[in-house]
């Protein structure tokens, strides 16, 4: 019988992985792939804890980086750091 962590995929993380910082708030912004695969996810955690993932994948971890910046420009990074019942998006 496997364990079960051996029945998890391999991850493979982008180099635009990063905390980043805006208007003196910050998140954790996390681009990653399943090793094999071809689409990235972007995921982002605020300082609450609370992660926002994009449904729609990208083609590359550059395009998952520029759907965040867009993001943070079209909602502002308040979307992103407010507590998941104060959050919405467009």
């Amino acid at each position: 019988m496997k364990k079960p962590e051996e029945d998890q995929p391999n991850i493979t993380m982008s180099a635009r992985s990063r905390l980043f910082e805006k208007e003196g708030h910050h998140v954790e912004v996390y681009i990653y792939k399943i090793e094999d695969g071809s689409l990235w996810t972007l995921e982002v955690v605020g300082p609450h804890g609370t992660a926002t993932i994009w449904d729609e994948k990208f083609s590359s971890d550059e395009d998952a980086w520029n759907a965040f910046l867009k993001a943070i420009e079209e909602e502002g990074i308040e979307h992103l750091i407010a507590p998941i019942e104060r959050r919405t998006f467009h």
